[in-house]
């Protein structure tokens, strides 16, 4: 028979004895119960009171007592073992180790517990014939004791079995009677309630304890927004008062679990406690937190046993540092807040603590809960903090970029306005008075390349840049591209050569846009390098890739601002004593424009004063695949004549004055008659007097936009017979702006400002005269 004691092996019934006790055995019983009441009513410290009861009771009425308890999921664990003979002394402190057999076990105990019924076995059984197959211990002890009567009664009170005593006499001279058993009995009822009371004294002090705890953790975690901060309060709270040892884990964002916290009792053996985190954090071996974690729902395990170690060591190094820690109970509580797995405590009690239970768990998971909702608004609180630095950083970004715009724009208005104003005064000899001209043209071409680079980058930041894509031969743009590029270079000294291979291929892309890219990046190789220096544009075929590198010798790139390179509106030095203008924005629109096409920049620099690099990469079609359009070459001149428009009649409507004027003036000197109107009223008024063989109409324009003055004008010309071409000369150039405006009956879309050949060329177009 294993793990069986005395109160395992009993019989079921006994020999006949006397029912009543002798008057003077009555009145030791009635003594032996006033010392007893005594002892009860003198403490309601739950484990000394029992222990005491023990002692009591073997000075008169038994040679061994044993007191067994059961918690509320009816597990049995030993409170007391009390003895007479000093030579069983060590016995008697095993057998205090020794856990009573369990529910599951069929014992004379088990069968009290379950039932409520005393057990009465006034004669015991030889112990010869109970130890054949009992463990050590079991056999020792019924050797040693020999017992001759046992007793087991019932600790009931308020309707719960809270337990059992067990009494043992070796006396053979002694044999228990029905009077000892009622002795036992009443006994048993007294100490119940004692117990009982005890209890419910302990675990009002224990819930007291506990709101104590549980209140100072939330002060504790209020104080602090750091989340490493808030774990180490709560594992340094939680020891002692919860735990011998306490860690704390968090999950990462691979899934992998980092154990960020840890405290023990002992301070020496912190280190230990972290080392045996670390190794089930790098192990995906299973542990009872990873599965509380995956689960949700907490674990407790009251009793760990040296095979449970083993089961979940990862090492045997691993198994030899928990076996130094000696954990006896454990509590694994996830940290979950807002539906948010964050990660997990653990709670670890050694010999020296009661083993966890139910009302430990609910405190675990009561702080778990507290924690993770002060951890989960760490990570708001610092979202927040993110969200404000980059608002704070992008506002400053904003005002000094506002900063470089007002300065990009009002850079080119100082000549242009300056000239103007000294030419209308006049006195100018004719050379100054065409280099005056150019300045003014040159300036304002710069503001307007201003203008179209901040609506490229509005249309990119609203996901509004689109291309015309064809297969195109890419080295002809990038001859065009290098052309229009080489009066700035030789204008500073600057070395450009191109190296291009014919062989390099088609792309599929926007010839306009492709042409962009390398038009800035050769601007930016240009500016950033000092006269007397070197820039080469190579094009080649690299696999399935054209390659596009433009180099320079000029002042090279930080490494510390390499990576912020494509960045909007970033630029090296956007102080107001830097060298060089420009807002920010060219390469931005580069890399857009690029990737949109499916391709990469990178830039590659040895540091400042080294130089610097830039490859572009696009996926190359084959030969097969489609016919190329040659690319156009940029910067064609002017054109010295403009198409004849003898006997047109053109009515211009703009709310701005000087553009009506000026576009008067362009198509009059072409042979056009015009007439201007700032409203769409005064363009009804002249078109019902005034015959109109063309419209050139703003769309944006006070109390009624182009689109409704060109609704009304169209009816009215249908009722005439006529026909009314008409173009939309706007400020608006986005796509959307262009769709709009040729679904509402305008033949063109022209984006201000315009080159004056282009819109008479329009002009001459759309009324049939090119």
């Amino acid at each position: 028979m294993t793990r069986r004691t005395v109160a395992q092996v009993m019989p079921e019934a006994g020999e006949s004895v006397p029912e009543v006790a002798t008057v003077p055995e009555q009145a030791q019983h009635t003594a032996f119960l006033a010392s007893v009441s005594s002892l009860l009513a003198g403490s309601l410290d739950y484990q000394e009171t029992l222990e005491q009861l023990a002692q009591l009771a073997i000075q008169s009425l038994a040679d061994w007592c044993i007191i067994d308890m059961v918690e509320e999921d009816q597990t049995p664990w030993r409170m007391a073992v009390a003895h007479r003979d000093p030579a069983t002394a060590d016995l008697a402190r095993e057998l205090e180790q020794w856990p009573p057999p369990g529910g599951a076990s069929p014992s004379a105990l088990t069968r009290v517990l379950r039932t409520g019924q005393s057990g009465f076995y006034p004669v015991a059984p030889v112990a010869d014939d109970l130890v054949v197959d009992a463990e050590e211990l079991r056999h020792r002890f019924l050797a040693l004791a020999k017992p001759v009567s046992v007793m087991i009664v019932p600790l009931a009170a308020r309707g719960r079995t809270l337990g059992a005593i067990t009494l043992v006499s070796t006396q053979p001279s002694r044999r228990y009677e029905r009077s000892d058993l009622a002795l036992a009995e009443e006994l048993a009822r007294r100490a119940a309630l004692a117990a009982d009371n005890a209890r419910l004294y302990r675990e009002a002090r224990a819930a007291e304890r506990r709101a104590g705890f549980l209140a100072e953790a939330s002060r504790m975690l209020a104080d602090s927004l750091d989340y490493a901060t808030t774990l180490g309060s709560v594992v340094h709270l939680a020891v002692p008062f919860l735990a011998d040892w306490c860690a704390a884990v968090l999950l990462q964002k691979d899934g992998s679990l980092r154990q960020v916290a840890e405290a023990h009792v002992d301070p020496a053996k912190v280190g230990l406690v972290r080392l045996i985190g670390e190794a089930w954090s790098q192990s995906d071996a299973p542990s009872l937190l990873r599965t509380a974690m995956q689960t949700g729902e907490s674990g407790l395990r009251r009793e760990i046993s040296d095979a449970f170690l083993a089961s979940v060591a990862t090492t045997p190094e691993h198994l030899a540092m928990l076996r130094q820690l000696s954990p006896r109970s454990s509590m694994v509580v996830p940290l979950l807040a807002r539906g948010r797995m964050l990660g997990g405590l653990s709670f670890v009690g050694t010999e020296a603590r009661p083993r966890y239970g139910a009302a430990d768990l609910a405190v675990a998971e009561d702080l778990a809960r507290r924690a993770a909702l002060a951890l989960d608004n760490a990570r708001l609180y610092r979202q927040a903090q993110d969200a404000r630095l980059q608002a704070e950083g992008a506002n400053r970004a904003k005002d000094e970029f506002l900063s470089v715009v007002s300065h990009e724009l009002r850079t080119p208005l100082t000549p242009i306005l300056a000239w103007a104003r000294m030419l209308r005064r006049g006195g100018f000899e004719p050379g100054v008075a065409a280099r005056a001209l150019d300045v003014i043209e040159r300036n304002a071409r710069s503001q307007a390349q201003l203008v179209e680079d901040l609506l490229d980058v509005s249309r990119i930041i609203s996901g509004k840049l689109r291309l015309e894509v064809r297969p195109l031969e890419l080295a002809g743009v990038v001859e065009g591209a290098t052309e229009a590029a080489r009066p700035a270079a030789e204008a500073k000294g600057i070395q450009l050569v191109s190296v291009l291979d014919p062989r390099s291929g088609k792309v599929e892309g926007d010839g306009e846009r492709l042409r962009q890219v390398v038009s800035n990046l050769l601007s930016n190789a240009i500016k950033f390098t000092p006269g007397g220096g070197r820039v080469e544009v190579r094009l080649r075929r690299l696999a399935g890739d054209v390659t596009l590198t433009v180099i320079d010798t000029g002042k090279g790139i930080a490494p510390e601002f390499l990576p912020h390179l494509f960045e909007r509106f970033r630029q090296a030095d956007s102080s107001s004593t830097r060298s060089y203008g420009g807002l920010g924005v060219g390469l931005a629109i580069v890399r857009h424009v690029v990737e949109l096409h499916g391709g990469a920049v990178r830039a590659t620099s040895a540091g400042e004063g080294q130089g610097a690099a830039f490859t572009v990469t696009l996926p190359a079609i084959a030969a097969s695949d489609a016919t190329a359009t040659p690319g156009e070459p940029t910067g064609r001149p002017e054109p010295t004549t403009y198409p004849a428009l003898d006997g047109l009649h053109v009515l211009v409507v703009d709310n701005e004055p000087d553009t009506c004027d000026l576009l008067a003036t362009l198509l009059s000197r072409c042979g056009a008659e015009t007439r201007t109107a700032c409203s769409a009223a005064e363009a009804r008024t002249l078109f019902g007097r005034w015959k109109v063989d063309v419209l050139v109409s703003d769309l944006g324009m006070p109390g009624e936009d182009g689109y409704a003055l060109l609704r009304d004008l169209r009816s009215r010309a249908g009722e005439r017979g006529d026909a009314l071409p008409a173009i939309a000369l706007t400020a608006y150039a986005r796509a959307e702006d262009r769709v709009k405006a040729l679904a509402s009956g305008f033949e063109r879309h022209v984006v201000k400002p315009v080159e004056p050949s282009e819109l008479v060329s329009i002009v001459a177009d759309v009324a049939g005269r090119s």
